[in-house]
């Protein structure tokens, strides 16, 4: 009786690890980083501070631990400015990509906005 339980325990658990980690993986559709091809690269003003930066991650995009609604996010430094970089889940809708646009232009400590680049390749301004 006891192997039997212990081989259920085993198998479910095996199974619930396997399955979290192919929800996790179909979520991405690309890998993020200052040297990879990035949906959004916004730059902040220049002085900008970690505290003016941190909220603006809480309030724009709205997540925690690099992850928000509808996407992931990275941060980027230039020369003269701090910024993030952006990729979009595979799920997240022309909507929503609109909505979160609008939002990063209107904060107070945004710069400038590039769309689908390199963040390693736009030149220090």
């Amino acid at each position: 009786m006891r192997k039997v339980i212990l081989i259920s325990y085993l198998a479910i658990t095996l199974l619930g690890v396997t399955s979290c980690q192919s929800q996790v993986l179909e979520t991405w559709d690309e890998s993020a980083g200052p040297a990879e091809r990035t949906h959004l690269v916004v730059l902040f003003n220049e002085g900008a501070s970690e505290d003016e930066i941190r909220t603006f991650s809480s309030m724009v995009l709205g997540g925690d631990n690099n992850t928000y609604r509808v996407g992931v996010y990275f941060r980027i430094q230039k020369t003269n400015r701090q910024g993030l970089g952006i990729n979009f889940l595979s799920s997240a809708t022309d909507t929503q990509k609109k909505e979160l646009i609008e939002k990063i232009e209107q904060s107070k400590i945004f710069y400038k906005l590039y769309e689908n680049v390199i963040p390693n390749e736009i030149p220090d301004s």
